[in-house]
């Protein structure tokens, strides 16, 4: 089953709304994602003890045409439904190609995607050249469960990977905590002030000095006042 990679996706859709298949698919942080079974007290997704695994995302499955390759694509809700608006407008989804963008934003450790939908012109092509590509897409559904809750030793493997991933993940988001907090600690702690003695400012070239007034709050140097011994006394006049 396929999904909409970063960037643009070029697809025909080649299946109307009513043929749509609607499910919740749970992530899998060892392995690959599976739909939920819809029963919150059997389910191995909801009833996991690993956090990532219990949270479900809403997902929608067509067949669709990405120019190559005839495939089950699945994407998630608000694409299809920003898709179903279209057929709802026009009466079909199936008379041109879509692109269909995902906007991925990261900010710190979290991710987000949004997406944007853009009709190309109206094609018309002879769907039926589809359909001996076309599959349904309960049965690869039916497929990804059975590939991580089939028999027992795909239980045992789906739930070590989900675990030690997990574990994985925990580790390293206190690892970036406790550096997060490092940094904010040495941002909120007291600036050591820097001492220059009055020999070494005599010594410097009075560019610097004027810019050294600036940095330090004494203003600007008044006229006549030009070689570094004339800024260094009228700096200590300041102070």
């Amino acid at each position: 089953m396929k999904y909409c990679r970063e960037g643009d996706n070029l697809l025909r859709v080649l299946d109307e709304p009513d043929k749509w298949v609607y499910y919740w698919e749970h992530f899998n942080p060892g392995g690959y994602p599976f739909p939920c079974t819809n029963d919150r007290d059997t389910c191995p997704g909801c009833t996991s003890e690993v956090e990532k695994m219990r949270s479900a995302s809403r997902k929608v499955a067509f067949n669709a045409f990405d120019g190559e390759y005839t495939n089950v694509w699945k994407v998630p809700k608000t694409v299809a439904e920003k898709l179903k608006a279209r057929y709802e407008r026009i009466g079909t989804v199936t008379d041109r190609d879509y692109i269909i963008t995902q906007i991925k934003t990261k900010s710190g450790n979290k991710t987000t995607y949004d997406y944007d939908i853009e009709g190309q012109d109206k094609e018309k092509i002879d769907l039926s050249d589809f359909e001996q590509y076309k599959k349904d897409p309960e049965d690869l559904l039916a497929q990804a469960y059975e590939d991580s809750w089939g028999d027992d030793a795909k239980v045992r493997a789906t739930q070590t990977n989900a675990k030690d991933t997990q574990s994985t993940s925990d580790l390293k988001t206190k690892i970036e905590r406790s550096q997060a907090q490092q940094q904010q600690m040495e941002a909120d702690a007291p600036k050591e002030e820097k001492v220059v003695s009055e020999e070494s400012l005599r010594k410097m070239d009075p560019w610097d000095l004027a810019k050294l007034c600036e940095d330090e709050g004494f203003g600007k140097i008044p006229r006549g006042v030009d070689t570094s011994d004339d800024i260094v006394d009228w700096m200590l006049a300041q102070a």
